[in-house]
């Protein structure tokens, strides 16, 4: 079985490719989600673009800790982020669509 080394560019989030999206959070107020494209559901939020970003460290450490699962780099791998997305933000009409569709399904 081969053994794989998590190096330190593995927690490093310049490493991945980010999208950069901002929306409305479950109480209406404007934040900040930063998903890593590579990293299925690891996921930083912020009520700033900055706390959104600073989460990031931590949160790609808590993707691997949770999945158990190691990523090898090789000596080539530069520590640059390759491309970032941004996404437009949720409109306020989406934002009470969704709402209304979750109370219906509350109330049922």
């Amino acid at each position: 079985m081969e053994k794989h080394v998590l190096s330190e560019a593995t927690f490093c989030p310049m490493s991945y490719t980010w999208i950069v999206q901002k929306q409305l959070s479950c109480y209406g107020e404007t934040e900040y989600m930063i998903e890593i494209k590579e990293l299925d559901g690891c996921v930083s939020y912020g009520a700033t673009y900055g706390e959104a970003r600073a989460g990031l460290g931590e949160a790609i450490q808590i993707w691997f800790k949770h999945r158990n699962e190691q990523r090898r780099f090789h000596k080539t791998t530069k520590m640059k982020t390759h491309f970032i997305q941004l996404e437009p933000k949720m409109t306020k009409e989406e934002f009470e669509q969704i709402n209304r569709r979750l109370l219906k399904l509350l109330l049922k």
